[in-house]
């Protein structure tokens, strides 16, 4: 889950999912600088790998 990677409020957590999924899965460099700059490499690619393994698990 990614409220266990990290804590931020739900509205970004669903944007985050979203905007991941409308980029097969990776969010874009662009919509990270603008809306997600306070993630670390490492946060963002354990978040990445949460909306893919449950995404695969939902489609």
């Amino acid at each position: 889950w990614i409220q266990d990677i990290i804590d931020m409020p739900d509205r970004l957590i669903d944007l985050f999912i979203q905007l991941c999924l409308q980029n097969n899965g990776s969010l874009s460099a662009g919509k990270r600088s603008s809306h997600f700059d306070f993630l670390t490499d490492e946060e963002l690619a354990a978040m990445e790998q949460a909306v893919k393994n449950g995404y695969n698990k939902v489609g």
